[in-house]
């Protein structure tokens, strides 16, 4: 993937389990870019706050930062995202929250992602990709290939639902 001029990239709500985050991230002094909504009403990240993205800016933004992450609603007790299959998709590095789906989508540690269960962890896994730029490009073409192939494409979930149901 090619880096740009983002460090640290997210698209999704400024929930409130997420603010933590990117809070924590500011200390860094990166340039960090969100996107999506509320983000302008938290006072202390609203120079971050990029507005909405549609798809092309999402996949452009995702593609051409050194960092995306990778957060689940905990509102819904979610496990993965749509993100999840997404930044993959598009060749973006992810950084993503360690949940038991994301494992079995992404595999160990290293292998393809990075994963955090704290700010703090976010922190240290960022500072260390960031300097890391060979590891990261590494990490997201191995990403890459992998969600193209074994059960991690929306038609495979989709068609697991399918077969649950019946």
């Amino acid at each position: 993937p090619a880096s740009g001029e983002i460090d640290v990239y997210f698209a999704g709500g400024a929930d409130k389990d997420r603010v933590k985050y990117f809070t924590a991230l500011s200390s860094l002094k990166i340039n960090i870019a969100l996107q999506g909504s509320y983000w302008n009403r938290v006072s202390e990240l609203k120079q971050f706050d990029r507005g909405f993205a549609d798809t092309r800016a999402m996949q452009l933004n995702s593609y051409r930062s050194k960092i995306n992450i990778g957060l689940v609603r905990e509102a819904n007790r979610d496990s993965h995202a749509m993100r999840s299959y997404e930044v993959p998709a598009y060749g973006g590095f992810f950084i993503v929250q360690d949940t038991v789906d994301h494992r079995r989508m992404f595999g160990t540690e290293g292998e393809c992602v990075a994963y955090f269960s704290s700010s703090g962890e976010l922190v240290e896994k960022v500072n260390y990709y960031l300097q890391h730029p060979d590891d990261r490009i590494r990490m997201a073409d191995r990403c890459h290939e992998k969600i193209f192939r074994e059960e991690n494409t929306y038609t495979n979930r989709v068609t697991q639902i399918v077969n649950c149901i019946l």
